[in-house]
């Protein structure tokens, strides 16, 4: 991240992996990007099409290197540059507000937890049930306060 956050650096060719595509928008760098294979074609869709963070640098099975130059040449020059950046500073701040105290990230998860301590049937510090299905005895941490008090 020290190195991708250099003010030095105009782009990250990637090939799209979720972390890369993570560590890019938390360092505010616009992608190239150059999937492989599995979510790395879907993560491109994202950072293309939908967030508009990044551009393509081919769809087909072979590049050149001339093909290369001008993406990169594409990417930190001129008006789409001056576009990526703002477009991916507001994407990163997004992300940076999510993983607050009190941002979605957060909220979302007390929510999931709410959930799951509503369906549970809890019994001596034991999780028994969640939605009716056993849980073989699960301990329940007591830090999470899923059992009540018994004196």
């Amino acid at each position: 991240m020290k190195v991708m956050s250099h003010p030095a650096i105009g782009g990250f060719l990637s090939h799209c992996g979720w972390n890369s595509v993570l560590e890019s928008i938390w360092c505010r760098v616009p992608l190239i990007c150059f999937p492989l294979f599995t979510d790395q074609f879907t993560n491109r869709k994202l950072v293309v099409n939908d967030w508009k963070i990044g551009i393509n640098l081919r769809d087909g099975p072979s590049i050149t290197r001339e093909e290369v130059k001008e993406k990169i040449q594409y990417l930190i020059s001129g008006q789409t540059s001056e576009e990526l950046r703002n477009t991916i500073k507001k994407v990163s701040s997004t992300m940076k507000n999510a993983l607050t105290s009190s941002g979605s990230s957060e909220e979302n998860f007390n929510l999931v937890i709410e959930n799951i301590k509503a369906q549970m049937e809890i019994k001596d510090g034991l999780a028994f049930e969640v939605r009716g299905q056993p849980l073989n005895h699960v301990w329940a941490p007591p830090a999470v306060n899923l059992c009540e008090q018994t004196t």
